[in-house]
């Protein structure tokens, strides 16, 4: 043969091997040919490309060093909070009922011995209607059904296949922070108001994730927050809410007395104080019940309705707590 055409011959075989090695190998290298057809023609299917085991590892790191953070900023809080616990009990004293929380000439007031001194370290949203009705929620981006591409996994955070749970005591006629958990979230709701035949107008019942009772909870009712779990067959609640106007502190009593580990992730509770300051004992009481069962008050919002309609001191005020003990969403995996 020619040399010169065994050289053409070699460097044409050369370049096609080149080719087919870097085009249609690699073009090829994330598909299958799936069961032949009854022609005899394969269709190549496109396999989903998995992640590296270096991906997996940096995703895995960064998962870590996300609850790390998370658990510093949580002992960080609780450090800072014991300090005003501290400092407060110091102030009162060993006799509550000493304390004159409307006094004439003094810049401490009643509501000033329980500020809301631990931090949530997730964003804070105000959940509900503006003014009356609505609360303050800690990481309600956890529950949120639709989720940006830079939240972090709910992998993150322990229990994330329990389905999420609202118990609403006092729902009178005002239930615009239940309506919003509807409307965001696949949260449901298990609502006790003997007063009244249903939700506020703000939810539309019947509803799928809806459960109304007209019930009332001990001493005013027969039934118990470990009672109405077992019967719903629930282990723990996401979030607590509750108005009952005065009542809170019996049933409060029951329910601390009731349970070791409080079942709840939040309390969202409306606390009423008194024109005379004759109720600051029963709140003080109350306070440090909750925050030996670890209960941490993360924000407060002021009542405004007895200052403008009444002529009377601020004596109504909401606060949002986060439970730091139990299996809450909010507490990192570790």
């Amino acid at each position: 043969m020619n040399p010169r055409l065994t050289g053409l011959v070699i460097l044409i075989f050369l370049i096609w091997t080149l080719f087919y090695i870097n085009v249609i190998t690699k073009s090829s290298a994330g598909s299958r040919p799936s069961t032949p057809s009854p022609g005899g023609q394969h269709h190549w299917i496109e396999e989903e490309s998995q992640p590296s085991l270096a991906q997996r590892s940096q995703n895995n790191e960064e998962e870590n060093n996300y609850r790390r953070f998370l658990r510093k900023q949580f002992d960080a809080s609780e450090k800072s909070y014991q300090e005003y616990r501290r400092r407060r009990r110091e102030f009162v004293g060993a006799d509550p009922a000493k304390v004159n929380p409307w006094p004439p000439a003094r810049v401490m007031y009643f509501w000033d011995y329980f500020l809301p001194a631990f931090s949530c370290p997730y964003t804070i949203q105000r959940i509900g209607a503006l003014g009356d009705g609505g609360k303050w929620v800690c990481g309600m981006e956890l529950f949120d059904t639709v989720k940006t591409t830079d939240e972090k996994p709910e992998e993150s955070f322990p229990n994330k296949d329990r389905p999420c749970i609202i118990y609403s005591f006092g729902v009178a006629t005002e239930s615009s922070f239940e309506a919003e958990f509807l409307e965001r979230t696949d949260c449901e709701i298990w609502a006790y108001d003997a007063s009244v035949d249903r939700m506020g107008n703000q939810v539309t019942t019947p509803h799928p994730r809806v459960h109304f009772n007209k019930v009332y909870i001990q001493p005013k009712g027969n039934a118990t927050l470990g009672s109405l779990m077992k019967q719903n067959g629930h282990q723990w609640i996401d979030f607590l809410k509750m108005d009952i106007e005065s009542g809170e502190f019996d049933v409060m009593e029951q329910i601390l007395n009731e349970f070791q580990i409080l079942p709840w992730g939040q309390l969202h509770i409306e606390i009423h104080g008194d024109e005379k300051g004759e109720l600051f004992p029963k709140v003080y009481k109350m306070w440090e019940s909750f925050e030996d069962k670890g209960l941490r008050p993360f924000k407060n919002e002021i009542n405004h309705w007895p200052c403008v309609r009444a002529r009377l001191n601020p004596i109504y005020n909401e606060y949002s707590f986060i439970n730091t003990k139990g299996p809450s969403r909010l507490l990192p995996n570790l």
